[in-house]
């Protein structure tokens, strides 16, 4: 498998819609999404990201987003380094 496997529990309340994946350059610094994990339609829990730039480091956080549409704030990111492309 490649990429970087990023999991998440199942939240316990009800008006959690679904979560946002971010990617940041920097630990505290801006983030971009990068996938939507809806978890009334799939129940998701898991996301393969595959499309990290080769060689760097990032970080990750999720954002719980509620049925309303309002996202909340981010969790605390975790960081992780993309493989090198092959030789």
């Amino acid at each position: 498998m490649d990429g970087i496997v990023i999991t998440r529990q199942k939240p316990d309340d009800t008006d959690i819609a679904g979560f946002r994946l971010l990617r940041c350059e920097t630990e505290t610094g801006a983030c971009e999404g990068i996938a939507d994990m809806d978890t009334l339609e799939s129940g998701a829990t898991e996301y393969i990201d595959n499309t990290a730039p080769a060689g760097r480091q990032f970080w990750c956080a999720l954002q719980a987003v509620d049925t309303s549409g309002n996202a909340g704030l981010r969790s605390a990111p975790a960081t992780h380094a993309s493989a090198l492309p092959p030789e």
